[in-house]
């Protein structure tokens, strides 16, 4: 009687395992990488940027390319005919002076021109920006998750970095939840925030 009495505490004990700690589990913190879908709330409270963001600067046209280089033993080597095109673009002497003033060589083009996916960034850092610099910051965001450009210029910039493949045109890019991390969003509020504080939009 006892070792019934027992296992049937066993048994009732066994059922009930796997009731209560998966119930904590938050999963949203997995859409904040950077090849995942973004969740719906995310996706709305980006929504507004994209439009406000892209007005003039994006369209369903581009070059498709994308980003070209290769890593070799002593550093990134950048893709000549990516950086032939990349001069032709109106902002590169504006991003190369950014990155001689930050101290940045040739393996720039191997990585992020910001940090804009994993660190917030202050109203104020991004008012001493310029207009130009502005705006490849707030683009940066969406060349990232493969955005191509109405503005070809933005294109020949991008394409130079090794990271930037563009295989989604804005209508597309628009059309489906936004894959923006809840970093990438407050930044392109922030970044049009100085932008409109300085008088560039």
């Amino acid at each position: 009687m006892l070792l019934c009495a027992l296992l049937a505490l066993l048994l009732a004990a066994c059922s009930g395992a796997g009731d209560g700690p998966e119930a904590t589990v938050d999963f949203g913190q997995y859409h904040s990488d950077s090849t995942g879908a973004a969740s719906e709330t995310e996706a709305d409270s980006g929504a507004g940027a994209s439009g406000e963001t892209q007005e003039g600067e994006t369209g369903e046209s581009g070059t498709g390319e994308t980003g070209a280089g290769e890593s070799a033993g002593d550093g990134y080597v950048p893709d000549e005919e990516a950086m032939a095109a990349f001069q032709q673009s109106r902002y590169a002497q504006e991003l190369l002076d950014y990155f001689a003033a930050e101290g940045r060589g040739d393996e720039a083009f191997s990585e992020p021109i910001f940090d804009s996916e994993t660190r917030l960034y202050t109203q104020e850092e991004l008012m001493e920006l310029s207009a130009d610099l502005c705006k490849i910051f707030r683009n940066e965001i969406y060349a990232r998750h493969g955005m191509i450009f109405g503005e070809e210029d933005l294109n020949q910039l991008y394409g130079a970095f090794s990271w930037y493949e563009g295989t989604t045109s804005m209508a597309e890019f628009e059309s489906q939840p936004l894959p923006f991390n809840e970093t990438e969003i407050a930044n392109i509020h922030t970044v049009i925030d100085a932008e409109e504080a300085n008088g560039y939009r």
